[in-house]
């Protein structure tokens, strides 16, 4: 195992030690999110997590009078069951006794951090991941496939009334003010901004309210979607590379939780029999989590070619 050594901290040491450590340029965390998701159930003496959902009655026909004296035929409620895989996930830095005496002041308590944000990015990308395979897709300029896609293909004003005609079509509900969220790449972003169209009715954040809690990152409203870029959207390889956006409703459209409580450790030097002279120092997290898709009509995934910047 490699801990972080004295000579870690060497271009440090040239100069004063500083006790503040630069600011890194972090991706946003924001599939990992419980507006979105339904928290899964625990099933005992497994690794699995279930959750059930219960359809509305429908008919395929017109209903009839009822007959004088006869009931009806009773109908049954049907449950629908989906059971999710869990898998456990941990990292873990070190620090030697050398480097805590030449690193940065409290070079501890960074070296936690830094290990934490680690565990969250983990959760977020497993989350991205497999929320992105599900969905129902949709794609712009009257595409109808991945394949079909081609440099033209951008996402503007026309794609985006008929994707929200389209989710209102199909009973995706609105957040309170009317409005679907749309989680972009920044070049999608780019592309709605800079659309010219004759449709376009871009309305920057500080133009607009609402009863709904501003997305970290949010930057405007377009044709009904509340617009947040975030620099961890896939793209996927086809004809072209295509960039893919999610737009979500008042629904949760997929499923997460976790057998074990994100926890994180410290073990001081010296806690076990291989380090006997007190040399290293281990922070770590651990989690035991999982996530799938819970209904493909309850988002979509829009797909699209996007610029370069």
């Amino acid at each position: 195992m490699a801990s972080t050594q004295s000579s870690a901290f060497s271009s440090a040491l040239v100069t004063s030690v500083q006790s503040k450590v630069l600011t890194n340029l972090r991706d946003q965390l924001i599939w990992a999110n419980p507006r979105w998701a339904e928290e899964g159930t625990f099933n005992a003496q497994s690794d699995t997590l279930t959750f059930t959902a219960i359809p509305d009655l429908t008919y395929t026909s017109a209903l009839t009078p009822l007959t004088e004296g006869t009931r009806p035929t009773p109908r049954a409620i049907t449950m629908n069951t989906l059971t999710i895989s869990t898998a456990q996930y941990g990292d873990i830095v070190g620090l030697t006794d050398v480097a805590k005496l030449k690193g940065p002041k409290g070079i501890e308590s960074t070296a936690t951090e830094r290990i934490t944000r680690v565990g969250k990015q983990v959760i977020d990308r497993i989350t991205r991941d497999a929320i992105f395979l599900g969905g129902t897709p949709f794609f712009p300029n009257t595409e109808t496939t991945r394949v079909g896609l081609d440099n033209n293909d951008y996402v503007i004003s026309t794609d985006l009334q008929k994707l929200y005609s389209t989710m209102r079509k199909n009973l995706v509900p609105t957040f309170d003010d009317g409005s679907y969220m749309l989680f972009v790449s920044e070049e999608v972003a780019y592309d709605l901004k800079r659309d010219s169209t004759s449709g376009n009715n871009w309305i920057e954040l500080n133009k607009y309210t609402t009863t709904e809690p501003i997305m970290s990152g949010e930057i405007g409203k377009y044709h009904g979607f509340r617009i947040v870029p975030t620099t961890t959207t896939p793209t996927v390889s086809s004809t072209v590379t295509v960039s893919l956006s999610l737009a979500v409703g008042n629904i949760k459209g997929w499923g997460a939780g976790n057998l074990q409580t994100f926890r994180t450790y410290h073990q001081a030097p010296g806690g076990d029999h291989d380090d006997v002279l007190e040399q290293e120092e281990l922070m770590g997290w651990k989690v035991m989590f999982g996530v799938a898709t819970l209904n493909n009509d309850y988002y979509y995934r829009l797909e699209s070619y996007a610029s370069t910047l």
